[in-house]
């Protein structure tokens, strides 16, 4: 059974409750127990707006759930909307009452966590996932989704442009053979600040490489992946691992590296020419 709440109201907080999906199932047919699945959602509790502060960047939010004897455990995950940053992959959700989980009364209903935010942390809408693992059904059928919550972060920072520099691009190559180039990138907002290091590529008679992804550049990698040629994650390092097939144009191809943010502020332009043989 779903049910849909909208605007959901609890004190102190703005309430997001985009979604809940109750829980009422029954012990699958075969195992004999007269216990049932039967909790119920009924409030999740997180600020619609999130500013990091230096004296308090502690986020406290709660789930409410009615007829929860049969709840094991309660957690939440936040990722962006576009779900390419994890800020937290599990946060745990207590209703024992001990204040450094910020619980107020224990045996309640309201299981409540404590989370930090950064200053590193991009600008942007983020969404809290909450799940709950019942204790009666067998671990693959026992945890559910039951809300998702968004909330818009701000870092409270200057936004700074990212700034590229240090590129190694060879003068020159062959058709057929492969290459690694790199580019170094830095944000003061911290590398989380930068949302891609990226080039554009142009033919000896000007026309634009068209990369078949529905922008108009490639996006470079700094995730220690081997197949770009990437050796360490999150170093700053951005590489790409490229080769000129053997109908390519010869001649002199142009490349325009840029970086840009999570604000869409964008980095100097580096351009750089390779004669292809």
């Amino acid at each position: 059974m779903k049910l849909i709440f909208k605007n959901l109201i609890l004190p102190s907080f703005a309430i997001l409750t985009l979604f809940f999906s109750v829980s009422c199932d029954k012990i699958p047919s075969g195992v004999i127990s007269p216990e049932q699945v039967n909790y119920n959602v009924v409030g999740v509790n997180i600020p619609s707006n999130i500013f990091y502060s230096p004296s308090d960047s502690l986020i406290i939010t709660s789930v409410q759930i009615e007829n929860f004897s049969s709840v094991a455990e309660v957690w939440m995950s936040i990722k962006s909307l576009d779900g390419t940053i994890t800020l937290y992959e599990k946060i745990n959700l207590f209703d024992d009452g001990k204040g450094d989980h910020a619980d107020l009364t224990a045996d309640d209903g309201i299981y409540t966590a404590v989370f930090k935010v950064s200053r590193t942390y991009p600008n942007g809408v983020y969404i809290a996932d909450f799940f709950v693992r019942d204790n009666i059904r067998n671990e693959s059928e026992s945890t559910k989704h039951v809300a998702e919550a968004k909330f818009e972060y701000d870092n409270n920072q200057i936004q700074y442009a990212p700034v590229l520099s240090e590129l190694s691009l060879p003068d020159s190559v062959k058709r057929g053979d492969s290459f690694i180039f790199t580019v170094k990138a830095d944000d003061q907002n911290g590398l989380n600040d930068i949302k891609y290091v990226y080039f554009k590529l142009y033919r000896p008679d000007g026309s634009l490489v068209d990369p078949g992804t529905g922008s108009q550049f490639f996006v470079m990698n700094d995730k220690g992946d081997s197949s770009f040629g990437d050796e360490t994650a999150g170093d700053g390092i951005y590489s790409f691992k490229n080769s000129f097939g053997e109908t390519s144009m010869t001649g002199s191809w142009k490349f325009e590296f840029q970086a840009i943010d999570w604000e869409g502020n964008l980095s100097n332009l580096i351009t750089q020419t390779i004669q292809v043989n």
